[in-house]
């Protein structure tokens, strides 16, 4: 494992758009309706990524070149700490 972790750049936006989505799908789907599920796609979504990314700090931690993480920090707040579902558990984004 080669693990890096930097700051989100303008070029990485759209691999955090389809992580944060395909986290939402394995891990929210099952538990909460399509209606959150939609919610929370389009809370988390890229330009709303970009956003917080320009308010703060947005992070993308990347294996061997391909995401696995990503997440932003917002007037203290964390928001959207995403992790690849085939990753999970692999303590990634242990502070």
């Amino acid at each position: 494992m080669t693990l890096t972790i930097r700051p989100c750049h303008a070029t990485d936006l759209e691999a955090p758009k389809a992580l944060i989505r395909d986290v939402i799908d394995a891990s929210y789907a099952a538990h909460f309706p399509p209606r959150a599920t939609a919610f929370f796609k389009a809370f988390h979504g890229a330009v709303e990524f970009a956003e917080r990314a320009r308010a703060g700090a947005a992070l993308v931690a990347r294996d061997c070149g391909m995401l696995v993480a990503a997440g932003s920090l917002t007037d203290g707040e964390t928001f959207a700490v995403s992790v690849d579902p085939a990753r999970q558990g692999e303590g990634l984004c242990r502070a």
